[in-house]
Order: structure tokens, then C-alpha cells, then sequence
């Protein structure tokens, strides 16, 4: 039997990586950063007092990186944020700036030891401003949050949703340089719709989908190292991303570079920014008909030298499911991961292209491991019709990131068994790794009336507010109270409002319920309000003697009947005679008032003596009311002397009367 051997050829990803900063400990880096101006002199009458460059990108010591000397030409002021750069009185020529640094990067990078729950229950406030939308990164677009939502659905391991998100933001959107020439970045929006951009793209998109489950995310910017044809120098300008985890920190994730949960020792990170479309230079000036003229920011690295050997810890064992088939077949490579250490790692996996073998699917997979966890990783591969003279051999070959190989192959010839695709996956569906989903729909939901209190002729509101504490994504949940209902999606992490119109048509103490419900969830909020009549008050019961002497003293009496359901406010009570007048004041009156009022025959006048009570009253708006009810009674069988004493209260009447 004649024997075939086929060749193997390697997937070139668009950013290889020299093997030094991936197998290496640590590594010493001389960066330079750099920059030039021209000062252009626009009229005869020109003046220039100073010129100001304020520069955000420096190296920053973080736990993998450490910067060992820093000098700047001309001298600047430093800070932990900016190097700022002065020309005091410059000439009308071109000026120079640069920043140099040693910097020292180690393959440490921070380590996620135990599952961290999803959602988040809560953030840092100093942290807030990562979980919203922004220029670039506009995590309310619709088509982003329902994306994140489908992909974090029914996960509560906070480490599984951002690989997740990590690894269909890679293999779902083209790095494509044509964005390249535009003066800004694209939004996240953009790139979701149109599937492709550059590192600062695709990291806006996935710190996008982030954001729109609640989860804290930075961008980052920096310069990084890459061995890709597509660019004429080994280092760049890059940008990657920061995700927060409680109780660990920032883990940093290069969704372009394909390096979840950690990045290599040819990243130097320089800023960290809400978005992405910071500046990272500015130039100021003061004078008159002058204008000053900006260069690019240059960046040149050069590696020193670098030290030790880093071991990743994962194990990659490859074997095929039939070592040999029959032309014209199906057939599998499969690789089982193991993670040796006590930390989550994402592992990526390139299977190598061998002529006559074609591969459906991706040719990279990512692997997110548990500690110690085993998992298993395949590619549905077949061949088609071969010369059947012929004894065939597939070499095949799946690499890590830091270029690990492992090689199995399997054989084929016209006399053995066909597979079809179906038969594979059967056989595959045995290794199918055990994580399941764990699905908790949490819905809270708070109503509560705009006004707690309201009058019947006023309008009134309910707001309810909906959270989604859970991992489900509510395509449909309906919100009633009474009998109008309402429609809304809720995203997971997300908290929307929805607003009731309320009136009633009745007085009284009330207590409705707002129900919500959709598919896997429901709750209920009770709202309490107090609906108010207009407040009435009405004077009974009025009791008094018809006829006094003027020796007599007697009582008068009469009731304050509280009518209304609302209580009157700052009431006001009036007892009027004669010109005289005596008051009481009710702050709020909550039930009936019985006024009873002693008096004397002494201060009244001859004959028939009028009283009037006036009652003035408010509502909690400030409108008033007012009632009165009038009685009279008569003074009679006077002598001489008690004549002259009424004719006395007489006068005094009129004199009341007169100043009123």
C-alpha cells in the first residue's frame, strides 16, 4: 500500500507574539515617548507668552509593571497622572518634547482564586462611572444590551459572562485596519452593526456589553508589541480593557490579542480611561496672532533584556475519535485542558490547517478553567474523495498562545468505515463538559404614589421602579395596577420606571396593588396613598338663653360638626358681640369640637344682643372656607342704674366698632 502524507500549515492570527513575553518572568523595556510643535508667527503684531503640553501617557506602576527611571527633555513637572511640559516666552520655530522610562513588566497578573457571583450586587461608588455610557462606549444601544443579555443569561459566575463576552467579541468581530484612518474611534454601536474595527474598537465593544449588565469595566491605553505584517514597527499604540471583580480588583482582558483574564509582558499600560476617546496630549497657549502647529505622538521600544521561564500551568493532551476513516468521512480532534493551578485561567487553543482536512468551525477556541478544572475542547473536521491507491496520514497540531504544540494525526483509506457528521457529534456529546446553567430570575419592584396625600380634584401618580437582580433577561413583563397595564423588557442588571397616572373619585385611605408578571417571574408592590375630599365644617347644636337679667351669668354653647373626611386646617374660631370679639385656633382638627362659653349679662346691652360665630379654615393647599351662624339674646327688666351700665356697653360698642 502506497503511503500519503499531507502538510501542515499553521493559522497566522493578525497579532503574534515573539515568544519571549510569553515564556519569560520578566522583561526590562526602554520606551521612549515623544513629540514635536511648530510655533507660526501670523502677523507682525504677534506675542507669545508661554506654550503648555500637558501629557496623560506615562508609564504607571501597577503590580505587574514597574517603572525603574523616568526623564523627560525639556525638564516637566511630573505627577502620578500627567507630565506637563512649559515654554516660557518661546522662539518662532519648532520644539521637541520627549518622556523616557525604564520599565520592568512581570507575568504576574491578578488572579480571580473563587467564583465571584453574577450580577453584581454592588459597586464602589468611586467605580460607578465604569458601569455608564460614554462617548465611544454607548452601553444603552439597544442591539449591545440585548447581545450581553443573551450571552450572560442564566450564568452566576461573573468569570464565565465576561470570557464569554471576551471570546464572541474576538471571534465574531473582523480586525480590519480600514478604521484605522479615522480621526476618532468608532462608538461601540458602530462596531456591533458593522463587525469589524481595531483594538480600540473591538475593546469598546466589549467593554460596552459590559457595562450594560452592570459590570465596571476601564479602557486602557497603552503600547504593546506585535510580530503582525500589518504593521511596519514592532510596538504601538494599543488598547485593552480592565474589569472589576469584588473582592479582587481589575483583571485586565485583550479581547484583540485574543488574552482573557491577563495580558503578556509586551503590554505597557500608560492611562486608564472611562472612554476611549480621551485625550492622551493637549496643547495650550497664551498670546495673540500666533498659532501652534501639532505632530503625532511617537512611540519607540526597545527590549533590554528578559529573565526566567513562566510556566502557564495548563496541560493540553490532543488525540483524535477514529484514528482511522474511510474517505470521503467525518472524524474529530479532540484536546482535554487541565488547569494545575488554584486560580481561573482562560486557555486558547489555534488547530493547525492540514492540507486535504477541512475544519468546521473556528480554527481558535477559548477555554475558561476553573481551578484545577478539566475541560474538553474539539474540532469537527473531514476529508473528501482521495486516491484510493493510497494509505493517507493527517498530522495534526493544536497550539497554545505561547506557541505550546501538541501533535496527534489520524489515517484514512478507501476500505474503512464513513462517518458522518451527525455520527461524530454523538460521539463527541460523551465529553460534553458538565457546567450548567443555573437560571434566577430576581425581580424587585417598589411603587410609590407622587403625592401621599391628594385631593379629588387633583391628579395624582404612580412611579414603580423594576430591577433585575437576576441572570434572566425579561423580554416581557407586564405591570398593572388596576386595570391598565403596561409592557416593558428588562435587561439583566437594569432598573427601569414606569409610571400610572392615578385619580380617584372617592375619599378615604387607599392601598392598590401594582403586580408584575412575565415568564419565570412575578412580584407585587402595594402602594398607599390617602384620596381627600374638600374639608367642610358646620356649626350645631347652638344652646343659650333666650332672656337674661343683668345680674345673671349663663352659658353658651355650640359644636364644630367636622363634615369631611380631610381634616380643616389652622382653623380659626370667632365668638362675636357687641364689637367685641374672642378667638380660639385649631391646628388641624381631626373630630367634632364642643365649645362651651361662660358669660355675663353685665356686658350686654339693653334689649336683644346678636352673636356671631365665624369659623375660617384651610386645606393642606392653603384655600379657604369660611361658615357663620348668628343667635341673639335679650337683656331685660333693667333698673335706673343697670339702664345707664348698658348704655354704657353701648357706647363701648360703638367705639369697638368704630376702630374695626
Amino acid at each position: 500500500m502506497k503511503r500519503g502524507v499531507l502538510i501542515v500549515f499553521f493559522l497566522l492570527i493578525p497579532l503574534c507574539h515573539a515568544d519571549w513575553y510569553l515564556t519569560s518572568e520578566q522583561a526590562d523595556i526602554d520606551l521612549q515617548i515623544s513629540g514635536s510643535f511648530d510655533i507660526q508667527q501670523e502677523s507682525s503684531a504677534s506675542s507669545l507668552q508661554h506654550v503648555l503640553v500637558n501629557l496623560t501617557w506615562l508609564p504607571l506602576d501597577s503590580s505587574r509593571q514597574k517603572v525603574k527611571s523616568l526623564s523627560t527633555s525639556p525638564e516637566a513637572q511630573l505627577s502620578d497622572e500627567s507630565v506637563v511640559y512649559k515654554w516660557e516666552s518661546p522662539s518662532y520655530r519648532s520644539h521637541n518634547f520627549a518622556l523616557n522610562s525604564r520599565v520592568t513588566l512581570t507575568s504576574d497578573f491578578q488572579k480571580i482564586n473563587k467564583k465571584v457571583r453574577f450580577p453584581i450586587a454592588s459597586v464602589p461608588q468611586e467605580y460607578l462611572a465604569y458601569t455608564r455610557p460614554s462617548e465611544t462606549i454607548d452601553s444603552d444601544h439597544e442591539g449591545i444590551v440585548r447581545l450581553a443579555n443573551s450571552l450572560a443569561e442564566g450564568e452566576d459566575d461573573l468569570a464565565v459572562v465576561v470570557h464569554k463576552i471576551a471570546v464572541w467579541t474576538n471571534q465574531n468581530i473582523d480586525y480590519n485596519l480600514s478604521t484605522l484612518t479615522a480621526s476618532v474611534s468608532k462608538p461601540a454601536s458602530w462596531v456591533f452593526e458593522n463587525r469589524r474595527g481595531v483594538c480600540d474598537e473591538l475593546t469598546n465593544l466589549f467593554i460596552a456589553m459590559l457595562r450594560s449588565l452592570g459590570i465596571p469595566a476601564k479602557f486602557i491605553s497603552g503600547v504593546a508589541y506585535t510580530e503582525s505584517e500589518l504593521f511596519p514597527e514592532r510596538w504601538g499604540p494599543h488598547g485593552w480593557a480592565e474589569v472589576y471583580y469584588p473582592g479582587v480588583g481589575w483583571v485586565s482582558y485583550d479581547v484583540t490579542y485574543g488574552e482573557m483574564g491577563y495580558i503578556d509582558m509586551g503590554h505597557i499600560k500608560l492611562n486608564e480611561m472611562v472612554d476611549a476617546q480621551s485625550s492622551t496630549v493637549k496643547y495650550s497657549w497664551l498670546g495673540r496672532n500666533v498659532n501652534v502647529k501639532t505632530s503625532q505622538i511617537d512611540i519607540d521600544a526597545q527590549l533590554v533584556e528578559f529573565d526566567g521561564i513562566h510556566d502557564e500551568g495548563v496541560r493540553v493532551d490532543l488525540e483524535v475519535e477514529k484514528n482511522e476513516v474511510g474517505f470521503d468521512s467525518f472524524n474529530a480532534v479532540r484536546a482535554t485542558v487541565k488547569n494545575d493551578n488554584e486560580y481561573y485561567i482562560s486557555q486558547g487553543l489555534y488547530l493547525s490547517q492540514t492540507q486535504g482536512v477541512e475544519i468546521h468551525g473556528p480554527l481558535s477556541q477559548f477555554v475558561l478553567l476553573g481551578p484545577s478544572e478539566q475541560k474538553h475542547v474539539h474540532w469537527i473536521v473531514s476529508i473528501g474523495e482521495l486516491d484510493p491507491g493510497y494509505r493517507y496520514t493527517f498530522p495534526v497540531s493544536v497550539r497554545t498562545l505561547s506557541n505550546k504544540t501538541t501533535r496527534t494525526e489520524f489515517y484514512s483509506r478507501s476500505s474503512e468505515v464513513q462517518f458522518s457528521k451527525e455520527d461524530i457529534e454523538l460521539l463527541l456529546s460523551a465529553y460534553e463538559n458538565s457546567a450548567k446553567k443555573n437560571y434566577k430570575g430576581k425581580l424587585d419592584v417598589e411603587c410609590l404614589a407622587e403625592k401621599r396625600e391628594f385631593y379629588l380634584s387633583e391628579k395624582n401618580s404612580v412611579q414603580c421602579s423594576l430591577q433585575n437582580d437576576g441572570n434572566v433577561f425579561f423580554e416581557s413583563l407586564q405591570v398593572c395596577l388596576k386595570e391598565e397595564c403596561k409592557e416593558i423588557a428588562l435587561e439583566i442588571s437594569k432598573t427601569k420606571e414606569v409610571f400610572f397616572d392615578l385619580e380617584e373619585q372617592e375619599e378615604g385611605k387607599k392601598e392598590e396593588i401594582v403586580s408584575v408578571k412575565g415568564e419565570g417571574a412575578s412580584a407585587i408592590s402595594t402602594v398607599e396613598y390617602v384620596a381627600l375630599d374638600e374639608p367642610s365644617i358646620t356649626i350645631i347644636n347652638i344652646t343659650h338663653p333666650e332672656q337674661v337679667e343683668f345680674e345673671n351669668s349663663f352659658v353658651s354653647s355650640f359644636t364644630l360638626k367636622k363634615e369631611s373626611f380631610s381634616n380643616p386646617v389652622d382653623v380659626e374660631v370667632s365668638l362675636v358681640q357687641n364689637g367685641q370679639r374672642k378667638t380660639w385656633t385649631i391646628d388641624a382638627m381631626s373630630e367634632d369640637r364642643v365649645f362651651s362659653i361662660d358669660m355675663n349679662a353685665k356686658n350686654l346691652i339693653a334689649g336683644k344682643n346678636a352673636y356671631s360665630i365665624d369659623v375660617t379654615y384651610y386645606d393642606q393647599r392653603g384655600k379657604a372656607y369660611t361658615t357663620s351662624e348668628q343667635f341673639e339674646i335679650e337683656l331685660v327688666n333693667l333698673s335706673i342704674g343697670q339702664q345707664v351700665l348698658a348704655f354704657l356697653n353701648r357706647l363701648a360698642s360703638l367705639l369697638n366698632f368704630g376702630n374695626n
